[in-house]
């Protein structure tokens, strides 16, 4: 080697002073370089047994195609979370190309013998990755998974554009940190980058690199003749057999200083690179994947050009070399014409490819080469080429200065330090040449005293730090040549201080050696220990940082190669999806999927009996929180139950009151009446197991109310405003206890066609779906009876009948009693194909009044009607603009409600249709009257009636928190009572139809839709009613969203929710042509139109199965060994909110001093898991209280301070 002094440094020269590497057959660079030397071919030949329990399709087995090989990485399931600081879930769902390029990039840091913050300049990252097939064909069909991680941690944890800022984040490198992705070359192209980044100060230190990782990773690949892929599983390089390679996986990092800083830093340099350069072969090739003569040639002239060296010195090459017929002897004419500008010698030079050992590893191809050509520079060896016997006829070795490298071979110095090239091309035609040349000679070290050293050690864990002791007596032995002095400097400050330490004294490698196999670990109170060290030692063994530096005034040390860290990887892995779960029988994603055929998107609400299955009652005793009417259905259901449990009745009062130890009373309108009813029960410990809400049970004879607005809210005091302020109740007060709520009704629905129908507490239904949607203690169910008359034992029966429906775990959520018999609700499919008869949708020249015409469906509909020569009357609340005062609704306001509705009747105008625009109060009867006789005066008589206000609902959405009787009375000023108005006002008329309009939120219910689906549920259940009662019939439509409406749920659903459905949203055609299907059903006055499974829907989403049944996603492990000792959380809100910690972190414990960060926590974990704080502690958690607050005890100090009411 050179003499570090003969050598001038002209600033150009970058050192590559670190490496690290998992690659095929080789878990790091020094078993890469045995095996290389060994000539083996790290690729595995799989048996057909291996490829069917991996999953491999055993049709694809059958293939003649099909090849049984692939260069695989052992355990890339596994991973150190902890290390990284990354939560389990978050690292289970990670790019596993990532974790393992981190890996990579922390041992290639030790491997130079640096830490992040002990090197004073800045750090940066130049890499990039292969395609993220883990996401593809794992993660993403794990549906609970992905949504339990939500979209944007998703993308942040598996794009590739992130690979190098993750790193940079992770370790704090604050140099730049750039993402680099030119296909097959893209490793050694950061590596130019790097090297630039160098040269133009601005960086002090560069970790360049790439990785590539294929999954399904135990698996063969399918022969195409002509293509890239070999049809045997062997790479034959430059040989007459060559018919291509096959992809493999790994991961390398090189880690580079500029050469002068290195050699003043006293590094340990692995080589220099003298010159790099990169291009793009342009159109110059016969198609976009084609290599280029021109363009590989012209970038290996310019690498030459940059580097100063000439050809003739350059004595080895590692060529690209992916083994196929037209590839290879193009890359040996490029660079046979660039080394011809400057020699005319042959066979002078070898060459060689790694990708017949290890196979194409994609976007770290280039540093695999990279890595095993600095590693020759250092043997002085040259590995070789496998596979070479017959030279590619296309290839004129003999004319070249080239030749293939086909056995271990001594690589011998000339005039000039050895060098070589190295050529790196990516698909689509990004070139990378390299000049390297071997260290300059680092002069041996010899002991010249044997002072005594200090060597200390480190780990996360215990376990990890005996193997790091193991580790370093392994390689002291091994290597002798060492300095201990050096030893003990990298270890100092080479290498991070975790947790646990221990110390090690001595004078020699071979004492060293032998107190780290004894185990005689440095004590700071030992009395031979030098007072100075105490000053050191003590602290740091204590966990302190210390500064090792006066340990080494006036020598000299130098960084030495040492082992690695030990990761603890522990299986992170989401599996991918069983076949059978993809069966279109068990689709779990089927109820957002849009079915291809139209005729499959209708359904109609139907009854049917379903028994209660039988199920043990419940072992111990509970207790029954009962709302009761005193009735005597309620009073023998009190009895019963009392005989299980503890009972506590509740009923109206004119006060809050307490009537006995287990008897309550309070005034049904004061919501805070019922948060001192539930305080109370707190207090008493009798907070309940089970709900029964018997005050919407009504009299067959109880007068209905009168038809007016406020009658109409009236009503609803006992029913849903009851059950809506006993749920917020428990919101406020924070009580998490899980909870099952019956609510009950009589003969609201029509279930055998002899109810008396009193559609007044309908609402309570709608409620139900919301409550247990918004509050996931709640297990909500609506019970609608049919109270029996005459005879005690009909009512004993029924009694006998609720007690074992109070005591069912089933997840019905609403089910009617007839009798002793149970009915439940459910949506039947209807076929409906576009040749179905129908009537047609309008006949022109007649006249049609739209309510809510003007806005969402409402108005296409009205534009399709008018389109097909309708005349329409629109009906428009008395606050919508005069015409002369819609222009300044058509600028800045234009985007406001009733800037919409402006605009569409401004178009509707513009378009020439027929249609007359009215305006009243729906509450006023005679008004409307007036309002319709001027209608028909113009426009003509009334023969349908289309009422769409329920259709649009996205404006008023609120949380169940925040509802109140304003909000409520809203909708049912808009859906129910407006309904009832023009039904009345209309109900002589012979119409050809009575549509109403209604979302299938009044279905599903859905966060934020307590209103929306207590109103629907009023106005479809009073057309039953007159359906009942007269000849012309209603025909309810409940319909799932138009891109028209959805496009304003997009500032209120959840990003990840709104992406997920967008795809399931119905067009306008679609939407329109849907609506005049539903004519074609017949006999159908309640239709559902959903273009996805619409019973897959309510399971999921009103019966909450996947909530309920679905296995936690996250897997639970291990608390990760942290700095601060584990604290068993002390009260409530402590053990609450560590619980949240543990389900989002996937943890198996978290303690009450425990951080959020420091168990991998991150901003947008966090903003995640306020949601879930929200949910379960009842109080208004804000983002920046848990930053702020980050452990588990001063985040719940902190919130018992500010909302004394938030208690678990």
């Amino acid at each position: 080697m050179r003499d570090d002094s003969n050598e001038s440094v002209n600033g150009l020269d970058v050192a590559i002073v670190g490496m690290a590497a998992r690659l095929p057959g080789a878990k790091d660079v020094d078993q890469f370089w045995k095996n290389l030397c060994d000539g083996v071919e790290s690729i595995r030949v799989f048996s057909d047994e291996e490829l069917l329990a991996a999953g491999v399709d055993p049709a694809a087995l059958k293939d003649p195609n099909y090849v049984r090989a692939s260069p695989v990485l052992d355990d890339i399931e596994s991973f150190d979370a902890s290390f990284f600081n990354f939560s389990p879930l978050e690292a289970k769902v990670m790019d596993p190309q990532r974790r393992l390029f981190l890996e990579s990039c922390w041992h290639a840091l030790e491997d130079a013998g640096y830490t992040p913050e002990g090197f004073a300049g800045t750090i940066g990252v130049y890499a990039g990755a292969g395609l993220n097939t883990y996401l593809l064909q794992n993660v993403l069909g794990d549906e609970a998974l992905v949504r339990n991680i939500g979209l944007q941690q998703l993308l942040i944890a598996s794009d590739k554009d992130f690979l190098p800022t993750h790193v940079s984040y992770k370790l704090n490198l604050t140099g730049p940190s750039v993402n680099v992705n030119t296909a097959c070359s893209t490793s050694l192209v950061a590596l130019h980058f790097a090297r630039q980044a160098l040269i133009l100060g601005e960086c002090d230190m560069a970790l360049a690199g790439g990785v590539s990782l294929n999954v399904p990773h135990l698996a063969g690949y399918h022969h195409v003749q002509d293509s890239i892929l070999s049809p045997d599983g062997h790479c034959r390089a430059f040989d007459a057999q060559a018919r291509g390679t096959l992809w493999g996986n790994g991961s390398g990092v090189v880690v580079l200083k500029r050469l002068a800083d290195a050699l003043a830093d006293g590094d340990d340099i692995r080589a220099v690179i003298k010159g790099s350069a990169i291009n793009n072969d342009g159109s110059t090739k016969v198609g976009y994947t084609a290599p280029s003569v021109e363009g590989q040639a012209k970038v290996i002239v310019q690498a030459l050009a940059t580097s100063d060296v000439a050809p003739e010195s350059i004595s080895y090459v590692e060529a690209h070399g992916t083994g196929t017929e037209v590839g290879d002897p193009i890359e040996l004419a490029a660079l046979t014409q660039a080394f011809r500008l400057h020699t005319d010698r042959k066979g002078f030079c070898a060459i060689g490819s790694v990708k017949t050992n290890i196979g194409h590893l994609n976007a770290a191809a280039g540093v695999a080469g990279l890595i095993k050509v600095v590693r020759a520079l250092e043997e002085r060896k040259l590995p070789p080429s496998l596979h070479f016997q017959t030279p590619n006829p296309k290839i004129d070795f003999d004319n070249s200065p080239f030749f293939v490298n086909t056995a271990l071979t001594d690589w011998k110095r000339g005039e000039t330090p050895l060098r070589a090239g190295m050529s790196s091309l990516g698909i689509g035609g990004t070139n990378a040449h390299v000049i390297l040349e071997e260290a300059p000679a680092r002069s041996a070290r010899k002991e010249t005293s044997q002072d005594e050293q200090l060597l200390v050690l480190s780990a996360r864990s215990p376990e990890a730090l005996d193997r790091v002791t193991v580790l370093l007596a392994d390689h002291l032995e091994a290597h002798p040549e060492l300095s201990l002095r050096d030893v003990a400097f990298t270890l100092q400050r080479g290498r991070r201080a975790f947790t646990y330490r221990r110390a090690v004294r001595a004078r020699t490698l071979p004492e060293a050696v032998r107190a780290l196999r004894e185990r005689r670990f440095a004590s700071p109170d030992a009395g031979s220990v030098p007072a100075s060290w105490q000053a050191l030692l003590g602290p740091w063994l204590a966990g302190d940082e210390v500064d090792w530096s006066m340990l080494h005034d006036g020598a000299s040390p130098r960084r030495v190669r040492l082992p690695l860290y030990p990761f603890e990887r522990q299986r992170l892995w989401v599996e991918p999806r069983a076949p059978e779960a993809q069966a279109p029988a068990k689709d779990k994603d089927a109820f957002w999927r849009k079915r291809p055929d139209m005729a499959d998107w209708f359904y109609r609400a139907q009854w049917k009996q379903s028994a209660l299955p039988l199920e043990p009652v419940p072992a111990t005793r509970e207790t029954y929180l009962i709302f009761s009417d005193g009735a005597p259905l309620t009073r023998k259901v009190i009895e019963r139950l009392g005989r299980r449990g503890t009972v506590v009745t509740v009923t109206p009062g004119e006060t809050f009151s307490k009537q006995g130890d287990a008897a309550f009373s309070l005034p049904v309108s004061d919501r805070k009446a019922y948060e001192l009813l539930v305080l109370e029960m707190r207090s008493r410990q009798l907070l309940p197991d089970r709900v029964l809400h018997f005050w919407g049970l009504q009299s067959v004879d109880a007068p209905r109310p009168a038809n007016d607005l406020d009658a109409l809210v009236a009503s609803q005091e006992q029913g849903l405003f009851s059950l809506l302020y006993f749920g917020q109740a428990l919101g406020q007060l924070a009580v998490t206890r899980s909870m099952r709520l019956l609510a009950f009704s009589n003969d609201v629905f029509d279930v055998t066609g002899e109810e008396a129908l009193r559609y007044e507490q309908s609402s309570v239904s709608g409620i139900c779906k919301v409550l247990q949607q918004e509050y996931n203690n709640l297990h909500c169910r609506a019970v609608d009876l049919s109270v029996p008359e005459g005879g005690a034992w009909k009512v004993d029966a029924l009694a006998d009948a609720l007690e074992r429906e109070v005591l069912s775990s089933i997840g019905d959520v609403l089910c009617a009693y007839r009798g002793t018999r149970r009915w439940i609700q459910f949506y039947e499919p209807v076929r409906v194909t576009a040749d179905a008869p129908k009537p047609p949708l309008v006949h022109k020249g007649e006249t049609y009044l739209v309510y809510y015409g003007l806005e969402g469906i409402g108005f296409l509909t009205a534009r399709r009607m008018l389109e097909q020569g309708a005349r329409l009357i629109i009906l428009e609340e008395p606050d919508f603009p005069e015409p002369d005062e819609w222009g300044q609704w058509l600028g800045a306001k234009r985007r406001e409600p009733i800037g919409v509705r402006v605009g569409n009747a401004v178009g509707l105008q513009a378009a020439g249709h027929d249609f007359v625009l009215k305006k009243a109060r729906l509450d006023d009867v005679e008004a409307m009257r007036r309002v319709l006789a001027e209608a028909e005066a113009e426009a003509g008589p009334i023969r349908g009636l289309l009422h769409a206000s329920g259709a649009s609902n996205f404006e008023r959405i609120k949380p169940l928190r925040d509802a109140d009787r304003e909000l409520c009375k809203q909708h049912f000023a808009s859906i129910p009572h407006s309904l009832r108005m023009l039904d009345e006002l209309l109900r002589e008329r012979d119409l050809r139809f009575r549509v109403m309009m209604s979302s299938l939120g009044s279905v599903l219910g859905g966060l934020g839709f307590i209103a929306i689906a207590s109103a629907s549920s009023l106005a479809s259940n009073y057309t039953v009613l007159q359906n009942r009662q007269h000849a012309q019939k209603w025909v309810v439509q409940y319909w799932d969203s138009w891109d028209i409406e959805w496009k304003k749920a997009k500032e209120i659903v959840h990003p990840s929710m709104y992406e997920r459905l967008a795809p399931s949203v119905l067009t306008e055609p679609e939407g329109l042509e849907s609506f005049h299907r539903l004519f074609a059903i017949p006999d159908s006055t309640q239709v559902a139109v959903c273009a996805t499974d619409l019973q897959a829907r309510y399971d999921k989403w009103v019966k909450l199965e996947a909530v309920r049944q679905e296995p936690g996603t996250a897997e639970v492990l291990k608390r990760p060994d942290l700095d601060t000792p584990f604290v068993e959380p002390r009260d409530d809100m402590e053990r609450t909110i560590a619980s949240v910690y543990q389900e989002f972190l996937g943890v198996d414990r978290v303690g009450a001093d425990d951080g959020f960060h420091e168990l991998g926590g991150h901003s947008l974990l966090a903003t995640q898991m306020v949601s879930r704080l929200r949910e379960v502690l009842k109080v208004d958690v804000e983002l920046f209280v848990v930053l702020a607050h980050p452990t588990v005890s001063s985040l719940a100090a902190h919130l018992s301070t500010v909302a004394p009411g938030a208690r678990a």
